[in-house]
């Protein structure tokens, strides 16, 4: 599994417009073959950042999405940065759930 986070902090008056360029990309990410999912946070303190997250099956399938045309309104969105977005991709070997929360919890001594 690959999880893509660009983090933008947008331009003075410009956080809506980058939350709309993202948020018109997220139904047609999601549809795409290999996506898991695709979503947008945004922050409402003073810094307005905006968080956009890929979650995909394979890097094939994300080198594809990349190297289409709507990934091109991502790259638009992040011209609108008032700095450097940052832009990362983490490759995830393994992944858990609540089981693993509990499995430790259980562990505990009973005085903690």
């Amino acid at each position: 599994m690959i999880l893509s986070f660009v983090k933008i902090n947008p331009l003075p008056g410009k956080q809506q417009v980058v939350v709309d360029i993202l948020r018109s990309v997220i139904g047609p990410t999601r549809l795409k073959s290999g996506c898991m999912d695709c979503t947008v946070y945004t922050d409402q303190g003073e810094a307005q950042t905006i968080l956009y997250i890929e979650q995909w099956q394979s890097r094939e399938a994300l080198d594809r999405h990349i190297q289409s045309e709507l990934y091109f309104r991502v790259l638009s969105a992040m011209e609108l940065a008032n700095e450097a977005p940052e832009i990362y991709f983490h490759e995830v070997s393994d992944t858990r759930g609540l089981e693993y929360v509990e499995s430790l919890r259980m562990s505990l001594p009973a005085n903690q």
